[in-house]
């Protein structure tokens, strides 16, 4: 990931590389600094691994079909889902969509793993495209593609608070008006 996401109050580089150095161990690197920040080993063969956008987390899945997210700060992992055939991170975001059998997973905050959305889907996930003010979950169930939409509200707001912007957090909630779920996040916010 190279400063695809930067943090709002640093100018420092984000320039990290997460890589397989063999098949159950995980390497990840500062590109800037030139230096390993982390080494994981695994006790299965991982077939997928990406860095969410501030390289603070990454998502990786073993050949048992786990999916596992691993705080790069702190190297804790925690085995968030079985079964997983389909895993992204929403571009722009910390949210998570997967797939495990026929449901949708979506972790709108990443940073509580055990805090899940699930949700049933027909056929398989194939991409999660976010544009236009949405977020949707696209699946192709034989010749038909059908589209989920997913909370933007929790999506923006989550992003913007992870990373510290509450201006764009502000703007957001002045956006939704008055009700129930403004509320909860303008308490969130005051939090």
């Amino acid at each position: 990931r190279l400063n695809e996401r930067r943090q709002l109050n640093t100018s420092e580089e984000n320039k990290k590389l997460a890589y397989l150095l063999d098949l159950k161990t995980i390497c990840i690197v500062d590109l800037v600094y030139g230096m390993t920040l982390l080494q994981v080993s695994h006790d299965s063969k991982i077939d997928w691994l990406e860095l969410n956008e501030t390289a603070h987390k990454l998502l990786y899945r073993d050949k048992k079909m786990r999916l596992t997210l691993l705080d790069c700060r702190t190297g804790q992992r925690h085995a968030i889902l079985s079964y997983c055939t389909f895993v992204q991170w929403v571009t722009g975001s910390d949210v998570v969509v997967a797939q495990s059998r026929n449901n949708a997973c979506v972790w709108y905050n990443i940073d509580t793993p055990d805090k899940v959305s699930m949700f049933p889907v027909r056929g398989e996930i194939v991409d999660v495209v976010r544009g236009d003010g949405k977020t949707e979950i696209l699946t192709q169930d034989g010749n038909h593609q059908l589209g989920y939409e997913l909370d933007e509200g929790l999506v923006e707001f989550g992003t913007a608070v992870h990373d510290s912007d509450f201006g764009r957090a502000i703007l957001f909630l002045e956006s939704l008006g008055p009700g129930v779920d403004a509320d909860g996040m303008w308490q969130n916010l005051a939090d």
